[in-house]
């Protein structure tokens, strides 16, 4: 089950969230003390969403932690909802990644994206992504400068 927090509960758990997204941001971006300051801002002001993945609703044990944003191409001003970071802290079954597949997709919707976008170097994601018919076939290049 995936669950979007509330800002109380991102300030809450914010050590928690704050340690998965350092060890889960994009490639395009180096943290700082002032980049996490931003991205805590974001998720606070509703810019950014996190997500937490849990077995059911009562126990809440956390399996994973999200977060994403909507994000509009400036050139074509197409609206994607990124999925910015994901933190896994235990596996989660394919149960798991449709659940939270279908709950991103009805956000997205709400949000008039058109598609759903992630970067990842995880083998596991790429074959669940795959397998719920994401195109897998591109690849992201970046040169530090």
């Amino acid at each position: 089950m995936l669950i979007m927090l509330m800002p109380e509960q991102i300030s809450n758990r914010w050590d928690a969230i704050r340690y998965a997204i350092e060890r889960a941001v994009p490639p395009t971006v180096i943290t700082s003390p002032e980049v996490m300051n931003n991205l805590l801002m974001s998720l606070l002001d509703g810019a950014a969403q996190c997500w937490i993945s849990c077995k059911n609703q009562e126990d809440q044990s956390v399996d994973a932690i999200l977060v994403t944003t909507v994000t509009e191409d400036f050139l074509s001003g197409t609206r994607t909802l990124m999925l910015y970071s994901l933190f896994g802290i235990n596996p989660l079954d394919d149960v798991a990644y449709l659940e939270g597949f279908e709950t991103l997709k009805k956000y997205a919707r709400i949000n008039r994206c058109i598609k759903l976008t992630v970067y990842t170097n995880v083998s596991r994601v790429v074959e669940m992504a795959s397998k719920f018919g994401w195109d897998v076939e591109w690849m992201f290049l970046s040169y530090t400068l």
